[in-house]
């Protein structure tokens, strides 16, 4: 078996660490996985990490994500054609989360969309995979933030604000239980497992293998208790 699983949440929720944690569980159990993570390594993701692309408009700078993930299917099909599990740290949830609410909040009306969500709904279209299963990460905003801060790095400054996050979060639980439904822009449904960000690393590791085991492999027995 092979497909695609995907990892979506905010910053400080914990999807590097719960994506390296969930590959190393399979490989022990004999399922080869892939990790990767969008924005890509590629050409169009290095120019995403590029601080000056925050200053393009925001439909802009949403057309290069989408432009990312175009690019990216061609590596994602070849690891699940070679019969391994794709893994990745953040997709198509994200863009519709983060970016329909930049495109909300911009104010330059030469950049106005009557629906942005939908907008970018268009965008993503059939041509891309649809994931086999999301686990969305979910956790108090202040905590999440306090971790990226403790972190440090280049994430966006934008995206520093509680309210902002806030409403990027409640976005996710939106467009999460869309898909999960098979009422997101008109794309397949897809197993959606919400998990707690803020709870141990070692829970959560193990609320995620429980999740997708399932999915990996559906004949796998976890050991027997020791008495």
């Amino acid at each position: 078996m092979s497909g695609l699983i995907t990892f979506e949440g905010i910053d400080g929720t914990g999807k590097s660490t719960l994506v390296r944690a969930l590959a190393a569980r399979a490989s022990a159990i004999g399922v080869r996985c892939w990790q990767t993570a969008e924005p890509t390594e590629g050409p169009i993701g290095q120019l995403l990490a590029d601080r000056a692309v925050r200053m393009a408009s925001a439909p802009a700078q949403a057309l290069l994500f989408v432009a990312d993930r175009y690019d990216h299917q061609a590596s994602i099909e070849a690891h699940i054609a070679a019969g391994q599990w794709v893994l990745c740290d953040r997709y198509d949830l994200s863009t519709f989360a983060y970016q329909s609410v930049l495109l909300e909040r911009q104010t330059d009306p030469r950049h106005s969309l009557s629906e942005p969500l939908a907008w970018l709904g268009s965008l993503h279209g059939r041509s891309m995979r649809t994931p086999d299963a999301t686990i969305l990460l979910l956790g108090r905003v202040e905590q999440m933030l306090g971790r990226t801060n403790m972190r440090g790095g280049g994430q966006d400054r934008r995206f520093e604000r509680v309210e902002l996050l806030e409403e990027v979060q409640r976005r996710y639980e939106q467009v999460a239980g869309a898909a999960a439904h098979g009422r997101l822009f008109g794309l397949p449904a897809r197993r959606v497992s919400i998990l707690d960000a803020t709870a141990s690393s070692a829970d959560l590791a193990q609320a995620g293998w429980d999740a997708l085991v399932p999915l990996l492999d559906p004949a796998y027995q976890p050991p027997a208790a020791v008495k």
